[in-house]
């Protein structure tokens, strides 16, 4: 059974266009830029992170660093079998230099017990 050649000419410049458009549409999906950006904070010195330590207000980490990027309460303790909540204030710093192709910003974690009036500072995780 064979096609008649105008039916396989009109095919082929269908499967062209397809072809075309979903490389287009599969080009605009993969440079999309990033729509957010931290500014790169100057305040994460070795000389402000010495001055933690366990039990600081939240007033008194806000004065060295200043107001954080993000703020949420997080789990932890579970593995150990002892969870407890904790108020975790995110800091974002300079653009990591190991991501090349994907803008990556080094994060600073500042952990308070218990989340409230009352919290104080609990641990946190400095990335250098």
């Amino acid at each position: 059974m064979t096609c008649p050649p105008r039916f396989i000419r009109v095919n082929r410049y269908l499967i062209l266009i397809l072809i075309a458009a979903g490389f287009t549409v599969f080009q605009q999906g993969c440079t999309t830029p990033y729509t957010y950006s931290y500014p790169g904070r100057t305040t994460f010195t070795m000389d402000n992170v010495n001055r933690l330590y366990t039990g600081l207000s939240p007033d008194e980490v806000r004065a060295i660093f200043g107001s954080p990027d993000k703020i949420y309460d997080a789990s932890f303790g579970k593995n150990v079998g002892q969870p407890w909540t904790g108020r975790v204030w995110l800091y974002f710093t300079k653009v990591d230099p190991k991501f090349i192709y994907v803008k990556r910003y080094k994060k600073n974690l500042l952990v308070f017990y218990p989340p409230g009036d009352q919290m104080m500072l609990n641990h946190w995780v400095i990335e250098k």
